[in-house]
């Protein structure tokens, strides 16, 4: 496809979910041939937390694919430069911040964002800047789909990160092989979800989705503070939220905190507080209560029991 034309077909739903399946058999056939260059999985500690102003981490790995320009991605450990045809995987807990270098070509990037039995998939385009070629993004046309993988879909990523983290190289057949299993079963899901059966989310949908992933360990995270950001109301953005998702955005916002202390708790030796303040709550009693909501057990026994 002509790089002048990824801006058009980035702005619509239809148009990123066509992108997505050609990105996505473009990676799939270089893996088959046993092609990992251009595969990047930074490995950039400490994990889950802000080193610098303007970087969040995720609950779950991100999938980017860059299309055309270069994603310039800063991390603990330096800035990683994503050229055209490259992929990144970006592993949970890893501290960044994304801009766009529209340099040398017009930037256009994919992202899979992973949740349990949910894949959230959007294009990236640069918002304009007068004088630096370095630009922030902003999400374009997105989708979302259910799917029956629950947390295998994203497993196979953090296995992958995980054993990269061991001190294996990327290009180790079992990395290569983990990819290979995410992407195509990404690839089956995408071919089975024409329109009828796959959601085409809002601009504003999907930017509340990006942010709460982006601001999730921030204490200020609420549905009057998504809405000042995306310059609406508090009850607009609800309300279009529960239409499109099902699901209300305070529990959304809850539901991705839980997720991320789950992890948390099964992983490291941090006390309630801390892994509280990293999932975004400042009082550790109210954490407590929401997750022993959401799971049915007291963090404690939780962690007792894993």
């Amino acid at each position: 496809m002509d790089k002048t034309c990824l801006s058009v077909h980035a702005q619509t739903s239809d148009g990123v979910h066509h992108l997505t399946r050609q990105a996505l058999a473009a990676r799939i056939q270089r893996l088959t041939a046993g092609e990992l260059t251009g595969v990047h999985i930074p490995v950039a500690p400490p994990l889950f937390c802000h080193m610098a102003a303007g970087s969040h981490y995720h609950s779950q790995p991100e999938l980017f694919l860059q299309l055309s320009g270069t994603s310039r991605m800063r991390l603990t450990t330096g800035v990683l430069h994503v050229e055209a045809g490259d992929l990144l995987l970006v592993p949970r807990g890893v501290a960044h911040q994304e801009t766009a270098d529209s340099t040398r070509a017009p930037f256009c990037n994919l992202v899979c964002m992973h949740a349990p039995g949910q894949l959230h998939y959007h294009a990236g385009l640069p918002i304009a800047q007068k004088r630096t070629p370095l630009a922030p993004i902003h999400i374009a046309g997105s989708c979302s789909t259910a799917h029956p993988y629950g947390s295998r879909l994203y497993g196979y990523l953090n296995e992958a990160a995980d054993f990269v983290a061991a001190g294996h190289p990327v290009q180790h057949p079992v990395i290569h092989g983990l990819l290979l299993a995410h992407l195509a079963l990404i690839q089956a899901l995408l071919e089975q979800a024409e329109p009828a059966n796959r959601n085409r989310e809002s601009a504003l949908v999907a930017r509340a989705r990006r942010l709460v992933r982006e601001r999730l360990a921030e204490a200020r995270l609420c549905v009057q503070y998504l809405a000042e950001q995306l310059s609406c109301t508090p009850d607009y953005l609800s309300t279009r939220f529960h239409r499109e998702t099902g699901v209300r955005l305070t529990a959304h916002i809850n539901q991705e905190r839980c997720h991320l202390a789950r992890h948390l708790l099964r992983t490291t030796a941090w006390n309630i507080a801390e892994i509280a303040d990293r999932c975004g709550y400042a009082d550790p009693a109210y954490f407590s209560r929401v997750f022993s909501r959401q799971a049915g057990l007291h963090p404690r026994e939780f962690r007792h029991r894993e």
